[in-house]
């Protein structure tokens, strides 16, 4: 492997588990909110220790923030996707 693609994969790697972490936390934050989720819990849900977390959200509220701009994300595309059927009826079944 060279420089490029180690970095690649490095890369690939850290985004894999940022987005692991994201969703791990969404789901406490689901269950528990915001005020119930610790990093110790999100860290374990991915089988890391509490502070290789901050390497990726250096604190909570930053960890939360993703979230919701994640949940954010995901009703925007859902709302892109309705606003291309033809109908109301349509739009809503999406």
């Amino acid at each position: 492997m060279d420089k490029e693609q180690t970095a690649a994969a490095s890369t690939d790697r850290f985004e894999r588990k940022k987005e692991a972490i994201i969703a791990a936390a969404a789901g406490i934050i689901n269950r528990r909110g915001v005020k119930g989720m610790t990093l110790a819990d999100v860290a374990a849900s991915v089988d890391l220790i509490t502070t290789s977390i901050t390497y990726y959200f250096k604190k909570k509220e930053d960890l939360a923030v993703a979230c919701y701009l994640r949940g954010i994300e995901r009703f925007d595309a859902l709302i892109i996707t309705a606003l291309q059927e033809e109908t109301p009826q349509k739009r809503l079944l999406i």
